[in-house]
This record gives C-alpha cells, sequence and structure tokens, in this order.
C-alpha cells in the first residue's frame, strides 16, 4: 500500500503515522512460525529540542528535524519503513529484523549526526529505544510502545543513548542501556571490531589487536566492544599486563580461560 501524498510530511518528506495502517496488517498476519518472523522497532528523538527551538529559532529545528529524517531514510533497505511519528519524533519499523542488527543501524546514526554541525556551530543528539517482537505478538502497537517505553529510559539516563526494551525481572527492571561513548577517530575502528564479533559468532574464531600510545583510547574502546558483546550475550575473557610487573609466563592466556572455566561450572577461578 503507497502512501497517499496527504499522508506525506511536507517538512521531512517522510510518511506520517498513517502508514502505520498498511504495516499492521502485515504484522499481524506474518507466519510467526518463521524464522523471519521477528521484527524490530525503534523509536527516536531529537534531545533538549524545545530548547533548540528556543535558543536557535523555529528555522535551525526544522533544518535539524530534516537532516534526523534524512539521515534515518538513507540507512534504510527498502522494505523497512521511518515515519515521522509526531514533532522531533521519529519511528523505525524493521520488518524480518532482530534487534542486535537494528542496533548497527541506531548506531550508524547516532555517529553521522555526531558528525553534523548545524547553524552557529550547534551539534545535537539523539536518543533511540529499541524493541524486538515477541513470541506469537500480532498487534505492532504493543511493539511500538515497547520501543516508546526504551525510548523514554535513554532519555531519562542522560540522553545521547540507544537503549532497547528487555522484560522486566523485577521492579525497577526492563530496559537495557546500550550507550556507546563517542572519542574522536574512534568509531570506525569501533564498527570494525563489532563486524568482526559478529563474523566470530557466526562463522569462527576472528582476532584483532589493539595498539597504540598511552591515552589515545585503547581502554575506552575495549569498552565499547564488551558493551556491543554483552547485548549480543557472549562471554567475555580478558586478560592484562604491566610493563613493570612480572607475571607467570603464559598467564595472559591461561587466567581468562581459567576465569570462563569458573564462571561456566559456578566456581571461584582456577588459581595458577
Amino acid at each position: 500500500m503507497e502512501d497517499q501524498p496527504h499522508s506525506t510530511d511536507t517538512l521531512t518528506g517522510l510518511p506520517q503515522r498513517r502508514r502505520l495502517e498498511s504495516l499492521r496488517p502485515v504484522f499481524g498476519k506474518r507466519d510467526v512460525s518463521s524464522s523471519s518472523s521477528v521484527w524490530t522497532a525503534i523509536m527516536a528523538d531529537v534531545d533538549h529540542f524545545k530548547l533548540i527551538n528556543d535558543i536557535y529559532g523555529h528555522l535551525t529545528g526544522d533544518q535539524i528535524l530534516r537532516r534526523v529524517a534524512q539521515l534515518l531514510r538513507e540507512n534504510l533497505r527498502s522494505e523497512d519503513a521511518v515515519i515521522r511519528f509526531g514533532g522531533d519524533e521519529f519511528l523505525v519499523i524493521f520488518p524480518s529484523t532482530e534487534r542486535f542488527k537494528a542496533l548497527n543501524y541506531a548506531q550508524r546514526i547516532v555517529e553521522e549526526l555526531d558528525s553534523t554541525v548545524f547553524q552557529r556551530g550547534l551539534k545535537v543528539t539523539v536518543s533511540l529505544g529499541i524493541a524486538e517482537s515477541r513470541q506469537g505478538e500480532r498487534n505492532l502497537d504493543d511493539l511500538i510502545e515497547r520501543a516508546d517505553k526504551a525510548l523514554y529510559q535513554a532519555k531519562e539516563a542522560g540522553r545521547g543513548r540507544i537503549h532497547f526494551f528487555d522484560e522486566p525481572t523485577s521492579p525497577g527492571d526492563g530496559q537495557e542501556a546500550v550507550a556507546f561513548s563517542h572519542f574522536v577517530g574512534r568509531q570506525q575502528q569501533l564498527r570494525e571490531l563489532r563486524q568482526l564479533l559478529d563474523e566470530a559468532i557466526s562463522d569462527g574464531c576472528r582476532f584483532a589487536l589493539i595498539t597504540g600510545e598511552a591515552g589515545v583510547g585503547k581502554s575506552r574502546l575495549a569498552a565499547e566492544l564488551r558493551h556491543y558483546a554483552e547485548f549480543r550475550q557472549c562471554s567475555i575473557a580478558e586478560s592484562g599486563c604491566h610493563e613493570f610487573v612480572e607475571i607467570e609466563p603464559y598467564s595472559l592466556l591461561t587466567s581468562p580461560i581459567a576465569a570462563v572455566l569458573g564462571a561456566v561450572s559456578g566456581d571461584d577461578p582456577v588459581q595458577n
């Protein structure tokens, strides 16, 4: 079903909420027994948008909305849908897509917007909430509501963040942060490391060596990869050394292996 001209937002060129009328029946009638039945939704919101309008004016606000809409549209596949949900809030629907693939999309949006400078040197951020469809779910609006809850938590956590909705297990639970810090010169390296991790999960082992002078962000880069690995539900084995501290031979390998074995067995790590 194609959008009618009057259902398109004149400012951003994106479909308006009426687009959901054609998506709801497709979602409701999909084969839930298929491996491709998982859908993912992202709610995105420009941080401090009202304040931006008050300080820089509505023309600048409009420029920001057009740029965000452009980024959201450019990074989509043909089967995906992006909607101006209302005001400075956007909705992206990914059919047949699991949450970690939507996370890759969200991260690209954050990084590309981070490199955009608007009038008078203004830089803006977006917060994004991600939700994945539940097994057997038929109501698209329930999925959208969970993405909206994840967005709210991203805002509450400090903005400029990515959160994904997780099923609550106790009071106060329900959102998992996938907040990536951004630092100059490391976005490309982080993308490469995340791709290596994805390949390791699907195709086998991969190795990467992070090198550089002190203070260039190696530890932070490793920490960002750890966040992504946790999101992908991977185990992390870590070790380290210092040039002025003597360590046992091969302990860089044996220590993390012992830690993993201890975590699997529920015992304390093996002492070497």
